[in-house]
């Protein structure tokens, strides 16, 4: 049971969890770039103006998952049955799949609350800052597993999570949005003053303005 607790709850916080995670980028984004943001009315707008790419997003996800975690448990378990160094193979870059496909949520919904692309071009995009900041990414998931891990193994399983999802989030997912807010800022928007959803994406890191 525990070890279920913080898996699911590593799911949220490394994948999101849909329209709610598009309107908690929105506000760490908000936040990042020292803009008014009313949480309630604001979020709502932002919740029905995401829900049907952020739940198209949760859906690969499911599949991605259970696709991910079956062919590492079967190409694990046939490395152990077999001892073949090529089911090492497999399992190594099934990891690394996971692993970037991870790191590529660190990034998902902060362009989708900034930019109008296409499905296609927010996971391009995605994997490209997933790559090219790995260092940092490798940190931030460190910083976050480690206060998860932590908080588990030292607490109650279900405080725990009450205490993580009411105030924890800022010490595991909040330096994640943070972080991918700043680094998208930084490297694709030419316009500071650009209101969001005013850019169109195509390659990053060439952004093609709207003519609104």
């Amino acid at each position: 049971i525990l070890l279920r607790s913080i898996f699911s709850l590593a799911v949220i916080t490394f994948w999101g969890s849909g329209p709610s995670s598009a309107v908690y980028s929105y506000v760490s984004r908000c936040f990042v770039r020292r803009d008014p943001v009313w949480i309630i009315s604001d979020g709502k707008d932002k919740f029905k103006e995401n829900f049907k790419q952020s739940m198209i997003v949760v859906i690969i996800d499911v599949v991605a998952l259970f696709l991910s975690m079956n062919a590492i448990s079967f190409y694990s378990g046939m490395l152990t049955k077999t001892g073949n160094m090529f089911f090492m193979l497999l399992t190594s870059l099934m990891i690394i799949v996971f692993v970037l496909y991870t790191w590529m949520h660190y990034y998902i919904y902060q362009i989708m609350i900034t930019f109008e692309c296409t499905l296609k071009q927010l996971y391009k995009n995605a994997l490209i800052f997933a790559i090219a900041c790995l260092p940092m990414n490798l940190f931030l998931t460190i910083l976050a597993g480690g206060v998860l891990i932590s908080l588990y193994f030292f607490m109650n399983p279900l405080f725990a999570l009450i205490l993580n999802v009411v105030v924890l989030g800022m010490f595991t997912r909040f330096p994640i949005e943070f972080y991918a807010a700043r680094k998208i800022k930084k490297v694709a928007i030419k316009d500071e003053d650009m209101p969001q959803k005013d850019t169109k994406m195509e390659y990053f890191p060439n952004l093609e303005e709207d003519d609104n």
